[in-house]
């Protein structure tokens, strides 16, 4: 609950909070499992940081523990959402509002820095993770787009199984896996959220529309809720008219100022368009088909042999704090002057890193000088 309710700026701030949390307080698991779980999250559809959640509480509890955590990260963003959805039909988005949630950044750039710094000590201590680094920073500032993204996930994995392949290879096939019942019906589930998109639901309820559109979105689409907007905005404003473009925007506005995933905008567009109910439906539908297919395959490749996976996690671990350290250029953008958010961020990281801070007190401070000087 804490992670879904103080993992203001996407994946990176997410990733900040849980090897916080995780890591370094409860000491329950590796960043490596943290690297996995991104890993594996960047090259499935849906969105990377729920998804990545989804699978550290797989390898903390198995089923019970992914969807804990599952729901234990959206819900608090979809309370507070359809609060925000409550507001937004009386009176619009309130200033103050933003200004909190802007003043908030600094606390979330803070965190970041200090697990850059942590990771940082075990990620690079020979060329080629230097070499991945300067890969993925390069191709963040001269490209955009998801397929920047995935190509840096992709050459990290490549170049650690280049530099760091063991000498004798594991190995693994697909028939060792064993198909137990469960996993069955979540496979036949998924299928039916994802070809029941091909279905003309126009005459159905509008309930039934909504799960079929977001739960279509989030097996289809790769690369998280940036990704993802130019889709929805295709779906919801030209296709099926339940938004305005204003509206629509303001959707994604309010979820990038909430804490949590981007993608809890699918909760003000189901608000607006089937009040409670269709809120809580488009936030299932958005969320859980992608949940269940990490989960899956991480329980069908769970019992394969750890080897396979080393030298992927030692290429791709770069790459985590490349993404990490563009990140922080683009939280910054949300600014006009850089100077104030670069002093607090500091300052916050250092309170954090010397003193052990909890980065909650800071963003209750930081949000209330939002508020009062953004």
């Amino acid at each position: 609950m804490i992670v879904g309710a103080s993992s203001f700026g996407g994946y990176s701030a997410l990733i900040a909070v849980v090897e916080k949390i995780f890591v370094e307080k409860l000491k329950v698991i590796k960043d490596t499992v943290i690297v996995q779980g991104f890993s594996l999250a960047s090259l499935l559809p849906g969105p990377v940081a729920v998804n990545t959640v989804t699978y550290i509480g797989f390898k903390l509890g198995s089923w019970p523990g992914a969807l804990v955590s599952l729901v234990a990260v959206v819900l608090p963003s979809m309370i507070l959402m359809i609060i925000l959805s409550i507001i937004y039909q009386h009176v619009g988005v309130i200033p103050e509002v933003q200004n909190f949630l802007l003043g908030v950044v600094p606390v979330i750039m803070a965190l970041i820095i200090s697990v850059i710094l942590k990771m940082g000590k075990g990620a690079f201590d020979n060329w080629p993770q230097w070499l991945i680094l300067f890969i993925t920073l390069a191709l963040q500032y001269f490209f955009s787009g998801y397929w920047v993204f995935f190509i840096a996930i992709l050459s990290g994995a490549i170049l650690g199984l280049i530099f760091y392949a063991p000498k004798e290879k594991p190995s693994f096939n697909l028939s060792q896996l064993n198909w137990q019942p469960y996993q069955i019906v979540v496979l036949v589930f998924l299928l039916i959220s994802l070809l029941v998109n091909f279905v003309n639901l126009s005459n159905q309820p509008i309930l039934i529309q909504l799960f079929s559109v977001f739960s279509g979105v989030s097996l289809t689409l790769f690369g998280g809720g940036y990704v993802m907007i130019p889709m929805l905005e295709e779906l919801i404003v030209e296709q099926y008219g339940w938004l305005s473009q204003a509206e629509f925007l303001d959707a994604i506005v309010l979820g990038q100022a909430t804490p949590g995933p981007i993608l809890i905008s699918a909760t003000f567009v189901g608000y607006q368009v089937a009040g409670l109910l269709g809120a809580i439906v488009s936030t299932i539908a958005i969320f859980l088909p992608s949940a269940l297919l990490i989960t899956l395959i991480a329980d069908l490749f769970s019992s394969s042999q750890t080897g396979t996976w080393e030298p992927i996690i030692r290429g791709i671990k770069p790459v985590v704090v490349g993404l990490m350290l563009s990140s922080l250029w683009i939280l910054l953008q949300g600014f006009d002057n850089y100077i104030y958010p670069i002093f607090a961020a500091v300052l916050a990281a250092f309170l954090i890193i010397r003193f052990k801070v909890h980065f909650l007190w800071l963003i209750l401070v930081s949000g209330i000088i939002g508020v009062l000087i953004l």
